[in-house]
């Protein structure tokens, strides 16, 4: 099982984890936690600082292969 946290991804005050099987399934749900928790942080993002956010989950999740 892999894991990642919000304050990974520099949302230090946040204690959220999600945990998975696959990095999609993780992905997905800090995406449905940072639209919940978040949004007002995630609705000002640019596409490419989405795009950023998505390389480093992605980053920290290949790492718990």
């Amino acid at each position: 099982m892999k894991s990642l946290k919000c304050s990974d991804l520099g949302a230090s005050d946040c204690t959220f984890e999600a945990t998975g099987e696959s990095d999609e399934e993780i992905i997905q749900k800090m995406f449905a936690h940072a639209a919940e928790v978040h949004k007002d942080k995630l609705a000002g993002m640019t596409d490419e600082q989405k795009k950023v956010m998505m390389d480093k989950m992605g980053e920290l999740l290949s790492k718990q292969e």
